[in-house]
């Protein structure tokens, strides 16, 4: 929920204004943290959520009661603390609407030529993939 909160709002105030790392440091280095820290405690959080669900399934659910429930979460907390304090934060870059972890972006025709390739080799992946225009 609180990675929504980075994700979206904040993201979307970013390119309104057209921010890059440049106008606001300090602002854009806490809120890759806080993303990037928010953002692996929700995964941890998730892989415990499939962990619970399985052992429900194997009848072993008794894992996740009572106070153990309190200490996985826990767990996925200090996770993402512990990344969001000791890992270089990616940096929002409202030009390429993203955040990076290298805030240099070069406009050298390597980028444009992958960005081209990408953008026409996607469609005709997803024609492949289906029986749509197959006779």
């Amino acid at each position: 929920m609180l990675t929504l909160l980075c994700c979206s709002v904040f993201y979307g105030i970013g390119l309104l204004h057209g921010d890059v790392f440049c106008t606001k440091p300090q602002w854009h280095f806490c809120l890759g943290a806080y993303g990037i820290g928010c953002w692996t405690a929700s995964c941890l959080g998730c892989l415990i959520l499939v962990c619970n669900r399985l052992a429900e399934l194997m009848d072993k659910g008794k894992i996740f009661e009572g106070r153990r429930t309190y200490a996985f979460l826990s767990v996925a907390t200090v996770y993402g603390i512990v990344f969001a304090l000791f890992t270089p934060p990616p940096i929002f870059n409202s030009k390429y609407q993203s955040f990076f972890f290298n805030p240099y972006i070069d406009d050298s025709q390597e980028f444009v030529i992958f960005d081209a390739l990408t953008t026409q080799m996607m469609p005709a992946q997803g024609a492949m993939s289906t029986d749509v225009g197959r006779h």
